[in-house]
């Protein structure tokens, strides 16, 4: 099991392409919606207790604020736990391992210090 407590003081982010498979223009907060299973499972990995109200409203933090795909675009995008939101830090380890759903797919690109 992997345990996790509280944020690390030599924290940094990563970098992930995220592509918009669909026909519309979506946000961050459509990522999120359609991939609420994301949220459960940091939670049950890192034994935390994040809500999907808390990560929604962490999408509104102005650092955020570009992550809009238009239809069928693909943007690289970072998040990290030392940008203090809950969605930075959940998706800074969760999306490491690549991943798709029915409007999106995911992949790491880098780790930046």
């Amino acid at each position: 099991m992997k345990t996790r407590n509280g944020f690390v003081s030599n924290s940094s982010s990563s970098s992930f392409i995220i592509r918009n498979k669909s026909q519309t223009r979506l946000t961050l907060k459509d990522f999120v919606l359609e991939n609420q299973h994301l949220i459960e499972k940091f939670n049950k990995e890192y034994n935390y207790n994040y809500t999907l109200k808390e990560v929604l409203k962490s999408c509104e933090d102005p650092m955020y604020k570009d992550y809009i795909w238009t239809r069928r675009s693909k943007k690289i995008v970072g998040f990290g736990d030392d940008h203090n939101t809950s969605i930075g830090q959940i998706f800074d380890y969760i999306l490491r391992d690549g991943g798709h759903s029915k409007n999106w797919t995911w992949e790491f690109h880098q780790h930046c210090r």
